[in-house]
């Protein structure tokens, strides 16, 4: 009888916790990403997914362990982590969203009702992770700065300009540049500011 491959189960869940993390099961996915994390503690991107889905639930003592463990691990697979994700989620996606073919030509979309401010703070993020996958931390940690001015109720936001405060700390640029991330996350909740910020 063959012995059990731990690191294919982490993986199993990790992809699985992923994709439940992508629908909103925050339970679930933190659930089978500790999995993933307990049975291969090296997948670097386990403990990163479960840092944002621990962000959605508040849990930023849980959300910044996780993101430490995988700074620790490996930053460059951290950072790779935090805005791409795993190339076997492409044929997932493809399951449960397939896409049909329409019978009528396409119509243009309304307008949004979003308000232009959380349009725009998207529009932050989305730069932002662009920044973090290049390694431009600061131009990073500017635009997560203006998207939670504007839409303070963002948790990838948050957690995506905690991930990037880390990153900073771990390569000594830590200081003065995350002056006013302090008090962006300040404004948002000040135990995560303490939480990440205390000495």
């Amino acid at each position: 009888m063959a012995g059990r491959d731990y690191k294919l189960e982490a993986r199993a869940r990790f992809l699985l916790g992923n994709l439940l993390a992508e629908i909103y099961s925050n339970e679930c996915a933190a659930e089978l990403l500790a999995d993933a994390v307990r049975l291969d503690p090296g997948l670097v991107a386990a403990h990163v997914d479960l840092g944002f889905v621990l962000a959605r639930e508040e849990d930023y003592a849980g959300m910044l362990k996780a993101f430490r463990e995988a700074i620790r691990l490996d930053p460059a697979a951290a950072r790779a982590a935090a805005v791409w994700e795993p190339d076997e989620m492409e044929p997932l996606w493809q399951i449960l969203r397939p896409q049909t073919p329409r019978a009528d030509p396409a119509r243009p979309s309304p307008s949004s009702t979003m308000p232009a401010e959380f349009r725009e703070a998207r529009a932050l993020v989305s730069l932002a992770g662009k920044d973090v996958g290049a390694g431009r931390d600061g131009a990073a940690v500017a635009a997560l700065e203006s998207a939670i001015r504007l839409d303070p109720s963002s948790p990838f936001a948050v957690a995506l300009l905690a991930f990037t405060c880390l990153l900073m700390t771990a390569k000594g640029e830590a200081g003065g540049p995350l002056v006013k991330s302090e008090e962006v996350l300040r404004a948002v909740d000040s135990g995560l500011a303490e939480l990440l910020f205390s000495k």
